[in-house]
């Protein structure tokens, strides 16, 4: 399963936390998180204690401590210190976090979560992707997954591995609609992002030269299912025109 991004806003500035479902940190150890401050556009990098962290089926629980301790780089900048509750619903792609600070009452309370890909860090900044969170990608995904039930090249059903792919992205007036959405697998999607994968007006996959032999050879040529070229052609053939 790919990693997930976490990204939660707080008060005072957004945070990221990258997590590996299927290998979660032990209690005692440490992991690193990032956070750009809003008031002074900062971006901060904190060593957190992993005080708990579980899974059971699709839901992940994690308890993590703030210390000044163990932060000097940030002792003087920052006074909020304290824990985070963080709960994952995997499935759907949900997150809560709730933060209890242990110095001032005031910074008690929930922030707004959004799960992401965690391959958006190739590609993108912190402070890119807090432009760039989708909080309906999710239930798009969901009414794609009930739509189809899988990749639209391959047929793959792992839920666990289908992302919602946006033909014309949403920062170049693609909306987020059925029109212009369809299902890949997470291995193609991130080829499908960067150009390496495009689709002919039939729908045929078209690999580019740089992709690897093992691609080529199993879905060169390969058509996206009939149903699903009828709902996205229009916006294959608007990404097509625009990259020309």
């Amino acid at each position: 399963m790919p990693r997930l991004l976490i990204k939660i806003k707080w008060r005072h500035g957004t945070e990221f936390v990258s997590v590996d479902p299927d290998f979660l940190p032990s209690a005692g150890t440490y992991l690193k998180t990032t956070e750009c401050w809003k008031e002074s556009e900062e971006v901060v990098k904190y060593d957190v204690l992993c005080r708990a962290a579980s899974r059971h089926g699709d839901r992940i629980e994690m308890d993590l401590r703030y210390a000044q301790a163990d932060n000097p780089h940030l002792a003087e900048k920052n006074d909020a210190w304290g824990r985070c509750g963080l709960v994952i619903d995997v499935a759907n792609s949900r997150a809560t976090a709730r933060w209890s600070d242990v110095q001032v009452a005031s910074y008690n309370g929930p922030g707004r979560c959004v799960v992401l890909e965690d391959s958006l860090l190739d590609e993108y900044t912190y402070q890119q992707i807090l432009r760039k969170g989708r909080p309906k990608q999710s239930a798009m995904r969901r009414q794609l997954l009930q739509m189809y039930g899988c990749c639209a090249l391959t047929g793959e059903t792992t839920r666990e591995v289908l992302d919602a792919a946006h033909i014309v992205e949403v920062d170049n007036n693609g909306g987020n609609s059925r029109a212009n959405c369809f299902l890949l697998r997470t291995d193609l999607h991130r080829l499908f992002d960067r150009g390496l994968l495009t689709f002919s007006a039939t729908g045929q996959a078209i690999f580019a030269p740089s992709v690897g032999r093992g691609y080529v050879d199993e879905l060169s040529g390969r058509r996206l299912a009939d149903d699903v070229l009828d709902n996205v052609g229009e916006a294959l053939r608007m990404r097509g025109a625009a990259s020309r």
